[in-house]
């Protein structure tokens, strides 16, 4: 099939995936995304769900997912696929014009690849790095050997990243592949109904000046590190500052760690607001000056493309993989642990910024977010994303 034929018709894709939760975000959120890109342009998305032994298969309102068994095994991951289910699956299911695997050293990426195969359509392989930074990393022997393993099938798909580092990291890992970069959609801003930006001064909290974070309360974060320079700071600055947490306890941070951590100041200077939900997470953003994320490696940042869709500045790492283009459309402020600056002096300079420059940063942000992280800015790059992987290599 052409490119030009392929572009005028309703795509028939299928997705691959381990098993997934609706109750939490992670990967539903993501199949979620692709089924409305699909979807909006007159496609459909047919999910396959392999699901993890003894596990509660889920599914999703409005959307066609195939549960299939599987079996622990100690090779290359934690199941493999009972024997049988493939065939009969191909076979009962319409032909579709793409495959995609969600997430890699799975079984389910060999079943994907084996579908493709079966009808001769373009294979594209997504690492979600945008759930797991570390996913071409962290144990890496084991995937090396998994990706050497797989490397016919590398050779004729397509892998897609969510920004330009990621995908840089990856080509490291998978050198035999072909690379688009198309960025996740973020709808909170439509979700809660919020179309305006913070306009002024008087959109912000005036008892104090407040920061945010958000996010899983891990050492990978620097949360620690980011916590005791931000009281630091806070001392030296000419306003009151406040740091509100959100996001989920780990076993590495728990309730009482971060309490030693922030001493005296918890409860007032440090606010610890729980796991929270789209509205309040919004009204946190909103009310902050800035959302504060200095991770050793985030291959999205989700949270930071949330907040800048709300108008809310952002200052980051540069190991957040969005951070060029905060300095490039001066959305906010990069740290670089490289660059002669600790965190402490870092925010101390941070701290120190007017009401006025943050408002500026987060204009610019909403402008430019709500464009860039748009889904109908994904729908037409996924869309364009599946025609270029029809034409031969």
């Amino acid at each position: 099939m052409s490119a030009e034929s392929f572009q005028h018709l309703p795509l028939k894709s299928v997705h691959y995936t381990s098993h997934f939760d609706p109750t939490g975000t992670g990967i539903f959120r993501s199949l979620k995304y692709f089924h409305d890109a699909v979807s909006a342009f007159g496609g459909s998305a047919h999910i396959v769900s392999v699901d993890a032994p003894g596990a509660r298969p889920h599914d999703i309102d409005g959307v066609c997912v195939e549960h299939v068994q599987s079996r622990r095994v100690p090779l290359f991951g934690e199941y493999r696929i009972v024997g049988g289910q493939e065939e009969k699956l191909i076979e009962r299911m319409p032909r579709p014009d793409v495959v995609f695997a969600h997430g890699l050293y799975r079984d389910h990426c060999r079943m994907a690849a084996k579908h493709a195969k079966a009808f001769d359509v373009p294979l594209l392989f997504v690492p979600h790095g945008a759930l797991d930074p570390y996913v071409f990393t962290y144990r890496s022997l084991r995937k090396r050997l998994w990706l050497k393993a797989f490397s016919r099938e590398f050779e004729r798909s397509t892998v897609l990243c969510s920004t330009r580092r990621e995908a840089e990291k990856a080509s490291l890992a998978i050198r035999s592949s072909l690379f688009e970069v198309l960025p996740w959609p973020v709808g909170i801003h439509k979700a809660s109904g919020v179309e305006e930006v913070p306009a002024s001064i008087s959109d912000k909290d005036r008892s104090c000046r407040r920061a945010c974070f958000v996010g899983r309360l891990h050492p990978m974060k620097r949360l620690e590190e980011t916590v005791i320079a931000f009281l630091a700071a806070a001392v030296q600055a000419s306003d009151r500052w406040v740091l509100e947490i959100a996001g989920g306890l780990t076993a590495e941070i728990n309730h009482e760690k971060l309490k030693r951590i922030a001493g005296d100041e918890y409860g007032r200077t440090v606010i610890y607001r729980g796991s929270l939900g789209d509205k309040e997470l919004v009204d946190l953003y909103k009310r902050s000056d800035f959302t504060l994320l200095l991770s050793h490696r985030e291959n999205f940042g989700h949270t930071v493309a949330e907040s800048l869709c709300l108008g809310t500045a952002v200052a980051v790492s540069d190991g957040v993989d969005l951070f060029p283009l905060v300095e490039e459309h001066r959305l906010g402020y990069v740290w670089r642990p490289g660059g002669g600056s600790t965190i402490s002096e870092f925010l101390a300079d941070v701290l120190g910024r007017s009401r006025e420059e943050f408002l500026a940063h987060g204009a610019r942000g909403a402008a430019f977010a709500r464009q860039a992280f748009s889904e109908e800015q994904f729908s037409r790059g996924l869309l364009e994303t599946c025609i270029r992987a029809q034409r031969p290599r």
